[in-house]
């Protein structure tokens, strides 16, 4: 089944999302050019308003654990998980510590090789990884399980000779935080092959030589690398996760977010500022300066993959509903960062539909591909739900199964009947969950009348 998210949302003067220049980010669409918020963009406000909502509400630890980091100090963060973990196999002396951990680095700088995140020199990876707190703990656990294995001193052997591993793909690989082809493409950066990071071993004659991993340590740790990355956090699940060198430790995701785009032309204005200094004596600016600003009323859509998602979370269907409720209600709720302490515009959607489509998925975002414009009798939002009621009847009659999709809503600006009103974005997100898998689990909807 797929679960779609629609919205109209206006914001009042903002740069919620800015270009290469400071500027707000905009595309051409229906040969004008609109306000643009990126995908990208729109997943992290979501995955933090969860996190921020998970700790404000005071949750218990477990549930905080099923959500992921993107990082590039995984090294640190497995070594630390194993002293918490496994205390008992640390020394007590401070500088007898100091040495475990030394050692504990090392063989994780091993463990992250074989799975494809080569590190540079200040131990950090060589582009973000996407990674869930108990995948952290299983990676700390495999450290201890093959300790031995993993020194650096027997588990590397220069290029070439009879132990080392065969070259896998060589070069940069992409992306690390999604797993279909052009998300999030430019989350990071490269992720550098594992057989291509390079060290240095006095050889013969005093040459150097490149070292690479042993046959034996890179076959003995594929099996338990990849049952380390397969206790997948929710956001993993949704938003996916791509790992360069390992094919078998890419997640597929099971949500994808589109690009908010403006549903009326771009109007782009400059805010021209100064700064006083609050003890100069005469009154006179001590800074000038300008920022671009818009007020854009923006379309915004996203869609999940039930079936991907349970797959992705090894079947459980209790975490999937209660990621989908999560992430549904933060689709809605979450606004971007950029600029809100010149701005603040925390402004909330006038609509927000979810359906359960039978047949698609299909985004509406065509309802405006010609621009609307400004009318006394009817705000940009009003005009854009009734453009949306239209689109969706079309697309679905043409396209889809209209008698059999579900929709759920709440809607302030009354143009939007079809479906069941919810009393509150949070009773709709508990609808999307309920109605996410056939099986009944979830409780009834609250709507309003």
């Amino acid at each position: 089944m797929k679960l779609e998210f629609h919205a109209i949302q206006a914001f009042a003067a903002s740069n919620l999302n800015r270009d290469d220049t400071g500027s707000p980010k905009s595309t051409v669409f229906g040969g004008f050019r609109r306000s643009r918020i990126s995908s990208q963009c729109t997943k992290r406000a979501a995955r933090q308003f969860v996190r921020e909502h998970l700790q404000a509400n005071q949750v218990d630890a477990a549930e905080l654990a099923r959500l992921g980091v993107r990082t590039s100090r995984l090294r640190d963060l497995i070594v630390q998980r194993h002293k918490e973990d496994l205390a008992a196999h640390w020394p007590k002396g401070a500088s007898e510590e100091e040495a475990f951990a030394e050692g504990a680095r090392g063989r994780v700088g091993i463990l992250l090789r074989a799975a494809g995140a080569a590190l540079d020199d200040q131990g950090r990876t060589k582009a973000l990884i996407y990674v869930g707190d108990q995948e952290i703990a299983m990676l700390a656990r495999t450290l201890d399980d093959h300790w031995d294995q993993l020194d650096p001193k027997t588990a590397l052997a220069p290029k070439g000779s009879k132990d080392a591993a065969a070259e896998e793909a060589a070069g940069d690989g992409g992306e690390v935080d999604g797993a279909s082809a052009g998300d999030d493409q430019a989350a990071g950066t490269a992720l550098g092959s594992a057989a291509t990071e390079k060290k240095t071993a006095k050889g013969a004659k005093g040459k150097s030589a490149d070292l690479v991993l042993t046959k034996s340590v890179l076959a003995g740790l594929r099996a338990p690398l990849k049952a380390a990355f397969s206790h997948r956090s929710m956001d993993i699940a949704l938003f996916g996760r791509f790992m360069a060198d390992r094919a078998d430790l890419i997640v597929d995701a099971a949500c994808q977010v589109a690009h908010a785009v403006g549903v009326s032309k771009l109007e782009l204005e400059s805010d021209y500022f100064t700064a006083v200094d609050d003890l100069g004596d005469t009154g006179a600016a001590q800074h000038l300066g300008a920022t671009e600003f818009t007020a854009p009323t923006l379309y915004r859509y996203a869609v999940v993959d039930t079936d991907l998602l349970l797959k992705n979370l090894n079947g459980d269907e209790a975490l999937a509903r209660r990621a989908i409720a999560l992430f549904f209600e933060a689709f809605a709720v979450s606004v971007p960062t950029g600029k809100q302490n010149s701005f603040a515009a925390h402004n909330m959607p006038g609509f927000v539909g979810v359906v359960a489509r039978s047949k698609g998925p299909m985004s509406l975002a065509n309802a405006f591909e010609k621009p609307l414009r400004a009318r006394p009798d009817a705000s940009l939002s009003e005009q854009a739900v009734a453009a949306l009621v239209k689109e969706d009847e079309w697309t679905a009659a043409v396209y889809g199964m209209p008698d059999r999709d579900r929709w759920c809503f709440v809607d302030k600006t009354e143009q939007w009947q079809r479906g069941e009103r919810a009393a509150s974005v949070a009773s709709l997100a508990s609808w999307a969950a309920h109605e996410a898998y056939d099986t009944v689990q979830a409780p009834a909807l609250a709507t309003s009348a």
